[in-house]
């Protein structure tokens, strides 16, 4: 529906024709009217169709519904920072599955989430991390993580193992598997994997040790990408800008110059036509 409401006018129906006296030709603006269970909209918008076509579409999360709805619609789908074998078995899933939609596979982008605290040396990336972590207090951190495994850890021992935790239906299943199968892999306590909510899920890297598992992922199709997130603000973005790009620059892995002038462009995502209505 939103989609038709982006399409309702065609992109050269604006005409600003002074002399004429023509603002829009009426021959190329389409109404939705779209009357549904709970609301309607006749439309159309009252501006011109987006630079774009259509804005990109993004889709965060990896969950069977989730991917589903990804591969039907969007054109960014975020998923979360899995190790490389099981990224490449995500990102092979969902190139498939774009395609038995009909779509061309290199049309939905792969961005699985990278949370990192950068040091020039692996030693300074330590010492931030480890500053981070004192400076956390064990309970918010629990609070945090009721948030995003649907489940309280409150009344466990903080040296503890995680228990074993029902899933729910009615939550993020993607970020349930994640951080439970977190847990479970690394043995972790419930203490640490509060630590490892608070700093949403933030490694120590190197300069160079970022720029490997960035190119790792890329060559080995486990990821288009990468969203970045940063757990401290003591200089890690000014590492990412000035070693980790030109590093991956060096090796071929990240472009040179933008490919156009908008963010579609620049994903490599052609223009939509305007969908007949």
């Amino acid at each position: 529906m939103v989609a038709g409401l982006w399409d309702g006018l065609e992109d050269d129906a604006f005409l600003y024709d002074k002399a004429g006296g023509r603002f829009f030709d009426p021959e190329k603006i389409k109404s939705l009217n779209h009357k549904g269970e709970f609301y309607q909209v006749e439309g159309p918008l009252n501006i011109s169709r987006p630079p774009q076509g259509h804005p990109v579409i993004c889709q965060a999360g990896s969950s069977p519904a989730g991917l589903a709805f990804a591969t039907r619609v969007a054109e960014i789908l975020f998923t979360y920072g899995l190790d490389l074998e099981a990224s490449k078995a995500l990102y092979k899933e969902i190139k498939s599955m774009a395609a038995a939609n009909g779509r061309d596979p290199d049309h939905i982008k792969v961005l699985p989430s990278l949370g990192i605290v950068l040091g020039h040396t692996q030693e300074e990336a330590d010492a931030k991390l480890a500053q981070i972590d004192a400076l956390a207090d064990p309970q918010i951190g629990i609070e945090r993580l009721k948030g995003l495994i649907d489940y309280d850890l409150a009344p466990h021992d903080l040296d503890g193992p995680v228990p074993e935790i029902p899933q729910t239906q009615s939550w993020s299943k993607t970020m349930q598997d994640y951080y439970l199968g977190m847990a479970r892999e690394q043995n972790l306590t419930v203490r640490q994997l509060s630590l490892m909510a608070m700093r949403f899920d933030a490694v120590a890297m190197s300069a160079q040790a970022a720029a490997d598992h960035i190119e790792n992922y890329v060559v080995n199709e486990a990821a288009d990408g990468f969203n970045i997130s940063f757990a401290d603000a003591s200089g890690s973005l000014e590492i990412l800008v000035d070693e980790v790009v030109p590093e991956l620059q060096r090796r071929g892995v990240f472009r040179q110059d933008y490919q156009g002038t908008s963010f579609r462009e620049d994903l490599g995502i052609p223009r939509p036509s305007a969908r007949p209505q």
